[in-house]
C-alpha cells in the first residue's frame, strides 16, 4: 500500500513553522514510518543538492520559492514522486541561493569574529554596576 502524507512542515529549532504544504486531510493513522523517513532523508538530500550542501534555516528562508516548486514535483496529492536530483534538475533549472555563512571558510570567519567580540571589554574602567558589583 503506498504511503500518503497529509502535510509537510519545515520547522526551526524553536518549533516555529517556516514552510508548510498541505496535501490532503483524509490520511489515516496507519502510516508506514519507514517510508516516511526514507522520503524525508531523500528530500533533504535533494534540497542540499540544490542549495550547495547547506540545508538550514537561512537556506529555507532564501529559497522558499524553489522549495515550494520542488515540493510540488516530489509529492503529488500526498503521494511521493520522483526524488532524484539528476532528473529534477533537467526541468527545474532554478538554482538555489547559497547562504554566505554556509561555507566552512565563512563559518571560520564568523567564529573568529565571535571570539574577538567576546574578548573585548566594553565596560568603562572604574565603572561599578550596582546589580552585580562588577
Amino acid at each position: 500500500m503506498p504511503m500518503a502524507a497529509s502535510a509537510i512542515y519545515f520547522l526551526n529549532l524553536r518549533g516555529d513553522v517556516l514552510i508548510n504544504r498541505l496535501y490532503r486531510d483524509d490520511v489515516g493513522s496507519n502510516a508506514n514510518v519507514a517510508c516516511a523517513f526514507k522520503f524525508v532523508v531523500e528530500a533533504v538530500a535533494l534540497f542540499k543538492s540544490y542549495f550547495g550542501g547547506a540545508f538550514d534555516e537561512d537556506a529555507i528562508h532564501n529559497n522558499f520559492v524553489l522549495i515550494y516548486e520542488l515540493l510540488d514535483e516530489i509529492m503529488d496529492f500526498g503521494y511521493p514522486q520522483n526524488l532524484s536530483p539528476e532528473i529534477l534538475k533537467l526541468y527545474i533549472t532554478q538554482e538555489g541561493v547559497r547562504s554566505p555563512f554556509s561555507s566552512p571558510h565563512n563559518l571560520y570567519v564568523r567564529l573568529r569574529f565571535q571570539i574577538l567580540i567576546s574578548a573585548l571589554n566594553f565596560s568603562n574602567q572604574g565603572f561599578v554596576n550596582g546589580r552585580n558589583g562588577s
